[in-house]
């Protein structure tokens, strides 16, 4: 090799990412040959871009699902069966290939073909394409900055990359996803991912009115990327699926066998997988079930055997433990690794970790289990192996998860573990869960200890402590502690805590730094940084002045006189619709300076562009019969406010008749709050002969045209009058409207009246279809009746199919009656039924990032609603003790505890 040659590629090679030569290269030449030293080691070589060839690529290893086994020789793959989204996604690729970046989401439930369908769009595409598959967000995190052009970023169950509770990485990873299609030096790259519709949902769902918006990158970078994946396969793609059954016996036996169409499903085994875990003996279901709580509540999804073998006897009772005969683990975990037609078993051995053999649970039937185990208390057996077992970037989800169900010890119990293995991690978290709880004064010591170890959000957090202290010692001055003692005299023992808070939390110091950051415009949270997006262009108007000059000249002009002038505003830097206000004003203006009838058109011409102070202005000119000409012409010209404004000045007038009408009117061009408005009326017109009859007919006729409520009252003023009958109607039709409360109306006057069979059949079929109300109106019936059971039982059917707020109606019932431990009983039911909508799939093994704030803990709403509960039940103490200490992991109400931060951990000194 040239020496020159040589050189190049050395120097080439120990360049570094900016191009600068990281080691000495030193050449001696002699006679034309060359020796080359590299002497110095410098700064490492650029990582190599991630990913490999596709046709490298074992389409199992991507997680495409393997199928049923059938006699015969066949492909590891059945013949593909091609459906609507494959065009879409095609098109798709082809703009990559072309140079341009693209992403691509297939939203669909499990095992329905989504990863499948991925793979056959890029299985076929050329060298250089690559592919890269990164297990989580932290891989995801630590190797998108070396990611090369033509390169496919595998993204399969994106849920794992994007939402990660207890950690920003989701947030980051989505941030670096939307930076690397943007870059335009590396384009062309495919982000090419699959996900269920539950995370989908919640990653790009509208953003919460307030708090934290969570997902703000996810939902940049997914919202109208989504391809959505059938469950079934029905019409043309049932068609083409029986086409192809003669080239695969796989197929076959899917089209005949799988129900409602879910062949993929089939095809995956799922249909065996479920089976075996339903029909399973004690022991193994317990080692199942065990396997869904685990990742349900934030456990990775490598599983030890030492966790679900130790936690599974918690699912088990006495009698169920005593049977289990010696060494049963082992025949147990036999039992459920095996393979089940040509796919994985329920729980199938993983790479050993840490602590021993591992297993994974079957994706399908980690779906179905989430169903199954749908408000189901997870027992404390399995708590405790969690704290055991997790690795450290779980423990926070963990945390997170027992927060939910109101398990504020338990919360705080992992985050103390997490700790202790990254003393960066956890106080934040603390703090937030303390403030969850009413305690205050803990939540600004961790704050202020979360500050001190450096955790990203603190800052923020010690601020909005220190300003809520403040506010609530009446603090508007930087004189905190003086307000302090003034209040503390006049007895008001709370603001002891308030102060106390305030002083934890950095005291008159911080509150001068959250002043002078409110003064900034800045805010006590802290976001991911997005700096993609423009400033909304600053719009500029013209002044009325200038506005009202344009228009005398058009007068003076004499084209078409006011009409004309008025249109001739409408131009590019004059009034325009966004300013209605502006007529009003260039009218009063003109009628001001002599011009009436011109400025009284301004101004109509004000209000029905939207100024709702037009009417007011003319209000102010006009004498009182005046005015109300005027206003019975913008009225019958179609104006909102003018309908309202002239039914309630002939309300004034006591022109009762004539007043309901134009009521009506308003009501159905949208006049706000007119049932409120009209109530005075209707009482004046209650007190006339026949004029029960006549408010009835109004609020029907109201009703009919949409008005929330109306045909309650409508029902409520029948029944009063003893027209049972007619009341039971308009309650249908108020439910049916969707008025909830005037289902309890209907379920009382029919247990009132002793009739209404009808009524209850109908409030029946209503809650099997899923309506929450109705199926509280039935238990209302019931337990108005005197069948009390017989209520309770069919509320804890409806919420055994889902429906939690039954089971919120029977924890009231049971209050109301004084049964306060099975009210609460079924309370953490709800609550737990409540936390395991809200709980997605975790990451495989997300990397806890230091430097990241964490996702706001909210275990107030729970405890909110059993304090409550309590209260109501005569237990206030109970009540202030479920509120600030939470529940035991055994269903108990915790005993008091405190959790004060360790002191800080300064480096030892060095001996001179």
């Amino acid at each position: 090799m040239a020496w020159w040659s040589l050189l190049r590629r050395s120097t080439a090679a120990s360049r570094g990412p900016t191009g600068i030569g990281g080691n000495v290269v030193v050449v001696n030449r002699t006679k034309g040959d060359a020796t080359v030293v590299i002497e110095a080691p410098g700064p490492a070589a650029p990582p190599e871009p991630p990913g490999h060839p596709i046709t490298e690529h074992d389409p199992f290893d991507l997680d495409v699902h393997e199928a049923i086994a059938v006699p015969g020789d066949l492909p590891a793959l059945p013949v593909y069966v091609r459906r609507g989204h494959d065009a879409a996604l095609d098109e798709r690729v082809r703009e990559t290939r072309s140079g341009r970046s693209a992403a691509v989401l297939l939203v669909g439930e499990s095992s329905t073909g989504k990863t499948r369908a991925a793979w056959e769009a890029v299985k076929d595409l050329p060298e250089p394409w690559t592919l890269w598959y990164p297990s989580d967000a932290g891989e995801l995190l630590r190797g998108v900055t070396a990611v090369a052009s033509h390169t496919v970023l595998w993204l399969d169950d994106a849920q794992q990359h994007l939402l990660t509770p207890g950690s920003v990485d989701g947030e980051r990873a989505a941030a670096a996803l939307r930076a690397l299609l943007r870059d335009r030096d590396r384009r062309p790259v495919l982000v090419l991912g699959t996900i269920w519709p539950r995370p989908w949902q919640r990653l790009t769902g509208p953003p919460p009115d307030s708090g934290d918006d969570l997902h703000a990158q996810a939902r940049r970078l997914l919202v109208g990327r989504a391809l959505s994946v059938p469950t079934a396969f029905t019409g043309r793609d049932e068609q083409a699926l029986r086409a192809l059954t003669r080239r695969d016996a796989r197929l076959a036996e899917a089209a005949a066998r799988a129900e409602g169409g879910r062949v993929a499903q089939f095809l995956a085994g799922a249909p065996a997988l479920v089976e075996r875990y339903l029909t399973a003996p004690p022991e193994i279901k317990a080692l199942i079930e065990c396997a869904v709580d685990a990742r349900r509540l934030g456990f990775g999804t490598v599983l030890p055997r030492t966790l679900l073998e130790t936690a599974a006897l918690g699912y088990l009772d006495a009698a169920q433990q005593d049977a289990l005969p010696v060494g049963w683990a082992d025949g147990a975990f036999a039992q459920v690794s095996p393979p089940i037609r040509g796919i994985r078993g329920p729980l199938s051995p993983s790479m050993p970790g840490p602590d021993g053999p591992a297993y994974t649970l079957a994706d399908y039937l980690e779906q179905t289990g989430r169903v199954t185990r749908h408000g189901r208390l997870p027992p404390a057996a399995l708590w405790d192996a969690l704290h055991d077992h997790a690795e450290p970037e779980a423990l926070l989800r963990i945390s997170a998860s027992a927060s939910e169900r109101g398990l504020l010890r338990t919360a705080v119990r992992f985050c103390l573990k997490a700790m202790e293995i990254d003393p960066s991690a956890g106080r934040l978290q603390i703090s937030r869960l303390m403030s969850s709880s009413g305690r205050d004064l803990e939540a600004a010591e961790w704050a202020a200890a979360a500050a001190e170890a450096g955790e990203p959000g603190a800052r923020a957090r010690r601020l909005s402590l220190v300003w809520d202290a403040a506010s609530r010692l009446n603090c508007t001055s930087m004189a905190a502690q003086a307000d302090a003692d003034y209040w503390l005299g006049f007895g008001h023992d709370e603001n002891e805590e308030h102060l106390a808070v305030y002083e934890a939390a950095g005291g008159d110091t911080a509150l001068e730094e959250a002043q002078r950051a409110r003064r900034a415009g800045e805010s006590f949270t802290e976001d991911v940084e997005d700096s993609d997006d423009d400033p909304p262009p600053e719009r500029a108007y013209p002044s009325l002045r200038a506005a009202g000059s344009r228009f005398l000249d058009l007068l003076r002009s004499g084209k078409g006189g006011a009409g004309a002038a008025v249109a001739g505003l409408i131009e590019p830097g004059d009034i325009d619709a966004d300013l209605p206000g502006s007529w009003t004003q260039a009218g009063v203006s003109q009628w001001e300076s002599g011009r009436k009838g011109l400025g009284l058109d301004l101004i109509r011409h004000g209000a029905d562009l939207g100024d709702f102070h037009a009417i007011d202005h003319a209000k102010g000119l006009l004498s009182g019969d005046s005015f109300l000409s005027w206003l019975r012409e913008v009225a019958d010209g179609g104006n909102i406010q003018g309908a309202g404004r002239l039914a309630a000045a002939l309300t004034r007038e006591g022109s009762d008749d004539e007043a309901l009408e134009w009521w009506l009117v308003a009501l159905e061009r949208g006049y706000p709050e007119v049932l409120i408005r009209v109530r005075g009326l209707l009482a004046r017109v209650a007190a006339e002969e026949g004029g029960e009859d006549k408010i009835v007919d109004w609020y029907q006729k109201a009703a009919a045209l949409g008005a929330d409520d109306a045909a309650g009252i409508a029902a409520d003023l029948l029944r009063a009058g003893g027209r049972f009958a007619e009341a039971a109607l308009w309650y249908r039709k108020a439910i049916e409207s969707g008025d909830r409360d005037s289902v309890e109306d209907l379920a009382r006057l029919v247990a009132d009246t002793g009739e209404g069979g009808a009524e209850a059949d109908w409030l029946r079929d209503r809650a099997k279809a899923g309506d929450s109300a109705a199926a509280a109106g039935v238990a209302l019936i019931h337990w108005s009746s005197g069948e009390r059971e017989e209520a309770l039982l069919w509320l804890q059917d409806r919420g055994a199919a889902g429906d939690v707020e039954a089971l919120r109606t029977a924890v009231d019932l049971l209050a109301g009656d004084a049964r306060e431990e099975e009210a609460m009983a079924l309370f953490r039911r709800v609550v737990e039924t409540t936390a395991s909508r809200r709980a997605v799939r975790p990451a495989k093994a997300p990397t806890a990032v230091p430097g990241r704030p964490l996702p706001e803990i909210d275990a107030r709403s729970p405890l909110f609603e059993a304090r409550r509960i309590l209260r109501e039940m005569g237990s206030a103490g109970e009540a202030k003790r479920l509120y600030r200490y939470g529940w035991d992991t055994d269903g108990g109400i915790a005993e008091s505890w405190e959790a004060h931060p360790p002191p800080p951990v300064r480096p030892a000194r060095s001996e001179p």
